[in-house]
């Protein structure tokens, strides 16, 4: 984030070729963390560059920009204090998509040599808070999208049971269907998915086809933990 180019933003914002999403991994939420592991920018200074991230897409087709970011826990000289500061950073965010891990000596690292890191049990316990918090802050983001038409990949689809052939051909009706596919806003398999319901045979729009591969049209009516669930309109 610290060398965060700015100048680009007007030009996404006018090219729809542009997706929205943005992975910043900003790693702690407190200055001093910050500084130990060399970074020049401060927590101030981060919300204000992902305010004008968001404020250069409020007129875009897109809506809204969507951020994903990284945190890093159990660093030396990580305190109590400082943890709650990058708790209360990730929360200030409101990041869509956000992941943790755990830090871990390397030797050749300037950090090799930093003395206090907290022990395993308590970065587990702070990595855990940390995805708690964003698994929080998920559905609340997501709710933008619902009742909205987006452009989704269709990956993979989920097969019949043997139960459900068979009752389509009893009833004479195409069955019902599923496919996982995915939006602009969801980058693979870091984050969620779009759960597609349509009919066998059935097209989007524009006619396109649902399989794997596909690009098709997809009304969004809910949204279902990480995913979101779509049909075609």
């Amino acid at each position: 984030p610290d060398n965060f180019p700015r100048d680009i933003l007007p030009v996404m914002a006018a090219n729809t070729r542009f997706f929205p999403y943005f992975d910043i991994p900003f790693q702690a939420g407190e200055e001093t963390l910050l500084r130990s592991m060399n970074r020049r920018g401060n927590p101030d200074a981060y919300l204000r560059l992902v305010a004008d991230i968001r404020n250069a897409f409020t007129e875009s087709p897109y809506g809204m920009a969507v951020l994903r970011t990284t945190f890093l826990v159990g660093f030396p000289r990580e305190t109590d204090e400082t943890f709650e500061k990058t708790a209360r950073f990730l929360a200030s965010l409101r990041s869509v998509w956000s992941g943790a891990f755990i830090w871990s000596r390397e030797e050749g690292t300037a950090a090799a040599d930093y003395p206090r890191a907290p022990a395993k049990k308590t970065a587990q316990k702070r990595l855990d808070t940390l995805l708690e918090i964003q698994r929080r802050m998920t559905p609340e983001e997501l709710a933008f999208f619902v009742g909205k038409r987006v452009e989704v990949l269709v990956e993979e689809l989920i097969p019949l049971s043997d139960e459900e052939v068979a009752e389509s051909e009893k009833n004479g009706i195409p069955p019902s269907r599923l496919a996982l596919a995915r939006a602009w806003f969801q980058a693979p398999e870091v984050d969620g998915s779009v759960v597609l319901q349509f009919d066998e045979g059935s097209r989007d729009s524009r006619g396109n086809p649902v399989a794997p591969g596909s690009v098709v049209e997809a009304l969004i009516m809910q949204v279902n933990g990480i995913d979101v669930e779509a049909v075609l309109p």
